[in-house]
């Protein structure tokens, strides 16, 4: 069964994809598409689908709130049909070499490289499109050790990631 998606436009550019994973969040404008996280790799196709009903221009960046695999499964994907993948110094660490969950008692492997994030950044990064000014500011020890919080001011919106479940 394919799984369902739910909009919820949260302001004149940006939007909340609710689906199978972490939400997606999602930038439309003037300047193009990006887009927060990509949940997991199996829907990927659906996701992208859900996304041009927002928006059919290509997607210009993936921001990665953290390294889980229901936060990143598209990024190969994507990022492949030129999307450049963003993400925290650590969520590059994590997803480059193999890792192993002690909670989940499972090992996942290095992912491929074309799902690596591209760009990098240790504190903050901020992105200056679709008339605003959205910053990623990483947030230490909280759900993983790479964790990004954006924050859309003018919008009044604030992604979490998995920091925040609701």
């Amino acid at each position: 069964k394919p799984p369902e998606f739910v909009a919820t436009r949260l302001s004149g550019t940006v939007t909340m994809l609710k689906g199978q994973g972490g939400n997606v969040g999602i930038s439309a404008g003037e300047d193009g598409v990006y887009i927060i996280d990509d949940q997991v790799q199996p829907v990927t196709q659906q996701l992208l689908a859900e996304i041009r009903k927002i928006s059919d221009r290509p997607i210009r960046f993936i921001i990665n709130t953290h390294h889980h695999a229901d936060h990143v499964g598209g990024n190969e994907a994507i990022g492949g049909a030129g999307a450049v993948i963003i993400a925290h110094d650590n969520v590059y660490r994590r997803m480059s070499t193999r890792q192993f969950n002690n909670f989940l008692n499972e090992t996942t492997e290095p992912w491929a490289a074309g799902a690596l994030p591209v760009i990098t950044f240790s504190d903050r990064i901020t992105l200056h499109l679709n008339g605003e000014d959205v910053t990623v500011i990483h947030v230490a020890n909280g759900h993983t050790d790479g964790d990004a919080v954006i924050h859309f001011p003018v919008s009044n919106v604030i992604h979490m990631g998995d920091i925040y479940f609701n």
